[in-house]
């Protein structure tokens, strides 16, 4: 017998909001139901077996064994096509959200983690395996007890033989002899890599143990702060920008079940009152050996006995109140945008980046929407660099850009994978006031080390340039040049000297566009290059018929000699490495980046080299190309502009054609590119019609 739920054939009494989360098979808004807030997860009908699914999971969420450790339904929706659980909304988030804004007091640690094995250990009782068991699927409520939540993956629970080996069902082999596009996908579907069992990782069916395993990646993610994996590095480093020692997906993946990876808990260990039993419990919870893990409800019984040795009281409502009262107050403080964009935003001493529109502007990380292109990769689409309308129009307000420049760009993680992109590209239009027109501020980062500094950079470069120099002195060039150069050093400092700060860097590209006299001069265009590292902007112009490329920027590289006169003056050294790349100090190839900060002493600045031109475009100046490294190691500045020339003369497409040759080149870095087009092109200029 399940509980009593509403079962609801219509749409009366749920007010759907904003949307919250959508996935393959779902997607959740925040809703009202009879007038009280709730949370509503709406199937897609994605599969022949949707249906199906959703029935099981609604059965499963109805089972009275579950009432206290799970969160469940307020209603039930069946109004074809419309099928949904409406479930209460928790006050208090998910687990990784709340981690995501704090630091966790250890007394709530042990709560939370008792409630959730607690949990855990009544959905094993029932014989049943919930598959994805991780921080976002564990739900606080308003009394800060943790709820276990999502049983869309939920299967019966596997065997084991005599000798302790996973039994294969005859629906498992059948399942796994289907096309899966890299993992068995059936298996790993609503899985998380960090939280996902070795044994799963080698298309194993899961198993009881296989939670258990990632509750432990919960538990060590609560003492650490850091979700599992992040931040953590080969011992041998790969050849690249820089020595790169992060992992990729497949690495990661060959590490953890070859060579038995687990997040480092060492440093947690060593902290005052720290319960040598908790360390030792989740180094059990995620062995390698599916026997020497603890069931769930051994789990509980040791929480509980650690909680009671440490005097935690896990009963009392007052005592959590207490133990979160931290939480609390960051949560309250922190408003929507948490607590990470304020402390990047007292770091920069400006106001967070706007939430939404962003105030008449738009910053372009990486593109979602997928490609397919000839090699089989997945690619970024490419996008109209677009500001949104303003409401306002003072100097230093950012605005609708009325230039005649055209903007496109075309972005991917090419062969090193979705996880290792750490490219990003922006761009902002600013007004200079007085009717004095506005300018643009394009800028391009190729990140290294992972894409902390380079997302960093990319959110307060472009927008503090555009409203410095919209506020400042604008017409006088040493002016303008001083202001952008001020404006790098000072993001720099900022993301070393700031909370996020971490071993990243990035090389960083801006271009700022105006128009002096646009109204007596309109086709008279003036652009200032501030480039630091090897980013590069060429420009694409017609002389006598006849295309010629030049380069408006220079690299800086520890091939360049100038730049080796300067790093050494600075005190580093150029040495080679075994790729036959010559390297500061054997370890970064550019000389020149934000972040770094290990590199800073040895002469590695973040002092961009700046440039200043006058445009033309009936006089031959055509287009621009911004790009990072990833086309320039396997394209020639002549064969990128020969790429936009072939092309239909649209900026987006033109961009997403040049990454396309770097790829077919055999480029193995991230690829950004920005054209722009100085002049409109007659779409249909190279029709021949016979």
């Amino acid at each position: 017998m399940g509980l009593p739920v509403e079962e609801l054939t219509n749409l009366d009494g749920l007010e759907l909001g904003a949307q919250l989360h959508r996935s393959n098979e779902n997607v959740c808004f925040h809703a009202k139901f009879r007038g009280e807030p709730a949370v509503v997860k709406r199937l897609i009908l994605s599969r022949a077996d949707s249906l199906d699914k959703f029935e099981e999971e609604v059965r499963m969420l109805l089972r009275p064994e579950y009432r206290e450790h799970m969160v469940v339904p307020l209603a039930i929706v069946r109004c074809p096509p419309h099928y949904s659980i409406v479930l209460p909304l928790m006050e208090n988030g998910s687990l990784s959200t709340i981690m995501a804004r704090n630091v966790l007091p250890l007394e709530l640690i042990v709560c939370f983690a008792v409630d959730a094995a607690r949990a855990l250990a009544a959905f094993h009782k029932t014989g049943f395996v919930h598959r994805d068991i991780k921080s976002a699927n564990i739900l606080v409520d308003s009394a800060w007890r943790a709820r276990l939540t999502d049983l869309g993956s939920v299967e019966r629970a596997g065997e084991l033989d005599d000798n302790g080996q996973i039994i294969r069902q005859i629906t498992d082999t059948a399942r796994l002899a289907q096309p899966s596009g890299g993992f068995h996908k059936s298996i790993m579907d609503g899985t998380t890599l960090g939280y996902t069992a070795p044994e799963v990782l080698r298309n194993s069916p899961a198993i009881q143990a296989s939670d258990v395993y990632g509750l432990g990646m919960t538990f060590a993610e609560m003492l650490t702060g850091t979700p599992p994996y992040v931040g953590m590095e080969k011992e041998d480093a790969d050849m690249h920008t820089v020595m790169d020692a992060s992992y990729s997906e497949h690495a990661l993946i060959m590490a953890i079940c070859m060579d038995h990876l687990r997040p480092g808990l060492v440093t947690v260990s060593e902290k005052p009152g720290m319960p040598v039993e908790l360390i030792d419990l989740i180094r059990e919870m995620w062995h390698p050996n599916i026997l020497t893990r603890p069931t769930a409800a051994a789990v509980v019984e040791r929480l509980e006995a650690i909680a009671t040795r440490a005097g935690f009281d896990l009963s009392s409502d007052n005592a959590r109140q207490e133990y979160a009262r931290h939480v609390e107050e960051v949560k309250q403080d922190g408003g929507q945008q948490g607590v990470n964009a304020k402390l990047m935003a007292e770091a920069m001493g400006m106001a967070p980046p706007p939430a939404g529109a962003q105030q008449g502007y738009q910053v372009h990380d990486v593109p979602t929407v997928p490609l397919t292109n000839p090699n089989g990769m997945d690619v970024d689409e490419d996008v109209e660099m677009t500001s949104g309308d303003a409401s306002v129009s003072g100097a230093g307000n950012q605005v609708k850009s009325n230039s005649s420049v055209l903007v496109g760009a075309f972005a991917t993680s090419g062969r090193r994978g979705a996880d290792k992109m750490e490219d990003r590209h922006a761009v902002s239009h600013y007004s200079l006031g007085d009717g004095r027109g506005e300018l643009s501020v394009i800028t391009v980062f190729d990140g290294h080390g992972g894409p902390t500094c380079s997302h960093f950079a990319n959110t307060y470069l472009g927008p503090r340039i555009g409203a410095q120099l919209a506020m400042g002195n604008f017409p006088d060039e040493a002016a303008r040049r001083a202001t952008v150069a001020r404006e790098f050093v000072a993001v720099d400092e900022a993301f070393r000297k700031g909370p996020i700060a971490d071993k990243s860097g990035c090389t960083a590209l801006a271009a700022v566009v105006w128009q002096p006299e646009k109204a007596a001069r309109p086709n008279h265009i003036r652009m200032l290059f501030a480039n630091a590292g090897d980013c590069r902007a060429v420009l694409c112009r017609t002389e006598n018929g006849v295309d010629r490329a030049v380069r408006l920027t220079q690299d800086h590289n520890a091939a360049s000699a100038s730049e080796q006169d300067r790093i050494r003056a600075a005190g580093g050294t150029i040495q080679m490495t075994r790729d036959g790349k010559l390297r500061v100090n054997g370890h970064i190839q550019v000389t020149r980046a934000l972040g770094d900060a290990a590199m800073k002493p040895y002469g590695v600045t973040a002092e961009p080299e700046i440039f200043e031109y006058s445009f033309d475009a009936t006089g031959g100046d055509d287009f621009i190309i911004l790009a990072t490294d990833g086309v320039w190691d396997t394209l020639s500045d002549e064969a990128a502009c020969l790429a936009v020339r072939n092309t239909a003369k649209e900026c987006g497409l033109a961009a997403k054609r040049i990454g396309g040759d770097a790829l077919n080149a055999g480029s193995s870095d991230n690829i950004s590119v920005v054209v722009i087009f100085l002049k409109n092109f007659n779409q249909h200029q190279d029709v021949i019609y016979v």
